[in-house]
Formats: structure tokens, sequence, C-alpha cells
């Protein structure tokens, strides 16, 4: 289990921007962020080999049909159909 502690603003700061827009580019990112784009790779990569980040996944709308929550023991589940 990663810690708050472990990581640092930047690595917060990557991961509150792909929380927004998880299509966002590395350098749009980086400029964002204000630090090269090699760096936000091999943070990003960093995050993914640590299991802070498991996967990136399109989040259907309700509105699409496809989209259903179950909520169970304090967990959400979300799952798509088609």
């Amino acid at each position: 289990m990663v810690m708050d502690m472990d990581l640092d603003a930047l690595d917060r700061g990557i991961l509150r921007i792909l929380q927004e827009d998880g299509r966002m580019s590395y350098s749009e990112m980086a400029r964002r962020l204000g630090v090269p784009e090699s760096t936000i790779r091999l943070r990003v990569k960093k995050l993914k080999e640590r299991g802070v980040i498991r996967k990136f996944a399109a989040l259907m709308s309700e509105e699409s049909g496809l989209f259903c929550r179950i909520v169970k023991s304090h967990k959400i589940w979300h799952f798509c159909f088609s």
C-alpha cells in the first residue's frame, strides 16, 4: 500500500491532472507542472511500477446506457456493458 508521504508534490500534481484528464499529453502536463516532459514520463512509469497507477480507463457516463455502479462494503465497482 502506498502512503501519501511516499508521494511528493510533483507525483500528486501528475495524479491530479490524470484524474481530471487521463488523455492529456505528457508535454502538456510538463508545461502545466513546469518540468521537462522526460520527467513526467519517468514519474508516470514509476507510479505505474509502484502500483499507484494501476491502469488508465474510460469512464462511461450514465446517459450512455453502458454504465452500472454497484456499492458494497464501502467499495464501489464500475461495470460497463456493451
